[in-house]
């Protein structure tokens, strides 16, 4: 049995970015979990997708709205204007936008490149939710993950002419948005861990807790350097010191 307390969360720690998991656990004793929810990091996975593949963003929710468990947004939605419904509306949409500039054989592609980098793009945001959850130690929600794998079958499926090689780019993509959020796990439990807490964040709310996980690591970096060349100093000191004796 495991106990997630709600707005309680283990701080930081570079060896163990995470708190154990129920995967963890042993022994069968029951251990206190303190942490965000899995939803949490869904949606936190989704918000640093965004922002570092340059995305707009309006912001994200982990209460629960008419047909989802929680919701990342762009600018001008929110969890009372948009459901899971309409963004996969949107992503048809846009896939039809998509089909209708693909080139047909023989034809140029050089105007198509956009649209290639843009889906992909998309895809892996999309898919960035569940690489979270698992990152972060849970079994990734069936309903969450089932919309998101939904969403980037059809974004897949506009570039790929075959279901082979759609399931391969969906499994690039998987990759890829796992090891965006590996380069910045500071940052995605911190913005977690704000979620859980806040339950709503603007844009504005988490691009500033992400620029200050990242300085916070910028910071460490700098003192480590600067101790390392403090400890240059006294061996080279040291060192000609005792030459001169």
């Amino acid at each position: 049995m495991i106990t997630i307390m709600k707005n309680e969360v283990c701080p930081v720690d570079s060896a163990h970015p995470f708190p154990p998991s129920p995967r963890d656990v042993t022994g069968g004793a029951p251990v206190p979990v303190l942490r965000p929810s899995a939803i949490a990091y869904h949606e936190a996975g989704h918000c640093l997708a965004r922002r570092f593949l340059g995305m707009a963003l309006g912001g994200a929710t982990i209460i629960a709205g008419r047909d989802f468990g929680g919701l990342t947004y762009g600018p001008g939605g929110d969890g009372e204007k948009v459901s899971a419904a309409s963004i996969r509306d949107d992503a048809e949409l846009l896939c039809a936008k998509v089909l209708a500039w693909r080139p047909a054989p023989g034809e140029t592609r050089d105007k198509y490149g956009f649209w290639l980098a843009f889906i992909q793009s998309q895809m892996i945001e999309t898919l960035a939710g569940r690489q979270a959850e698992t990152l972060a130690g849970y079994d990734p929600l069936d309903e969450a993950v089932s919309t998101d794998v939904a969403i980037a079958k059809l974004y897949a499926e506009v570039l790929c002419i075959s279901d082979g090689a759609a399931e391969a780019f969906i499994d690039y993509c998987s990759i890829e948005a796992r090891e965006l959020l590996k380069m910045h796990l500071r940052a995605l439990q911190a913005v977690a861990s704000a979620l859980q807490e806040r339950e709503t964040l603007d844009c504005e709310a988490i691009d500033r807790i992400i620029l200050e996980a990242e300085a916070g690591i910028e910071l460490e970096k700098e003192k480590r350097r600067r101790q390392e060349m403090a400890g240059m100093v006294v061996r080279a000191t040291d060192f000609h010191t005792r030459a001169r004796q």
